[in-house]
């Protein structure tokens, strides 16, 4: 497994990570008017199927409490797609981890969302940005060293993998079906 991605999430569940109807809302929400919703989310969810790949990439995702807990779509769907968080945290390619509100500020706060990406057989690092309006890779060794320091202390700082995440994760998806 020659690649590997990081990424981190302070508003929204990543798109690798989204259900369908959860996508459906962020599109809807964030495109502007007469974009083709539906394209964009099936275009959205057939990037997942890189999870499926019989040698899929190796992830770890930080995923910000706050993004647990917004109300996209009500809080129905919200419990539909932390449940669908905590299926994708048993696949051995995925390592998830959630920011616990918890853990206070954090070097993150005020980033937009970024993916570190690597394809260690080439050689190939850079840090992928992704803002409401544009989207922009990093390639310089000082940006990535950046971020991959950022990385590190956010995962510090966030759920244990595993077991702990996923009592975290149960508990969100029980305040929401409460909610429901």
């Amino acid at each position: 497994m020659g690649r590997r991605g990081r990424g981190d999430q302070s508003q929204l569940v990543p798109g690798l990570a989204q259900t369908e109807d959860y996508a459906r809302e962020v599109i809807r929400a964030t495109m502007r008017p007469g974009s083709d919703v539906e394209r964009k989310v099936q275009v959205r969810l057939a990037r997942q199927d890189i999870l499926r790949n019989p040698e899929p990439p190796s992830i770890r995702m930080v995923i910000a409490e706050a993004a647990l807990r917004q109300q996209i779509g009500g809080a129905a769907l919200m419990a539909e797609q932390v449940r669908h968080l905590i299926e994708l945290a048993k696949l051995q390619c995925l390592t998830l981890q959630v920011l616990p509100f918890g853990s206070g500020a954090h070097p993150a706060l005020t980033l937009a969302s970024f993916s570190i990406l690597r394809v260690e057989h080439r050689g190939l690092v850079t840090v992928y940005l992704q803002e409401s309006s544009s989207h922009s890779f990093l390639t310089n060794a000082e940006n990535v060293d950046h971020y991959s320091s950022i990385h590190r202390e956010l995962r510090t700082a966030a759920t244990e993998p595993g077991d702990r995440t996923v009592q975290l994760l149960e508990r969100i998806a029980a305040d929401h079906r409460s909610e429901a």
